[in-house]
């Protein structure tokens, strides 16, 4: 797995640029498993809340 790539996966979910079904397929697609991906999903997601 190359991190950068995954870095890089996730900053582009995270900005809007890919919808969840494409972040899961190239997170496939770079080696992490469907629970591993769905994580990430999950913790990009959560970054857009912001403390009060």
């Amino acid at each position: 797995m190359d991190r950068e790539r995954i870095d890089t996966l996730m900053k582009r979910f995270h900005d809007g640029q890919l919808d969840r079904r494409a972040f899961l397929t190239r997170a496939a697609a770079l080696g992490l498993s469907a629970g591993a991906a769905t994580t990430l999903a999950r913790t990009a997601g959560a970054q857009d809340a912001s403390p009060a």
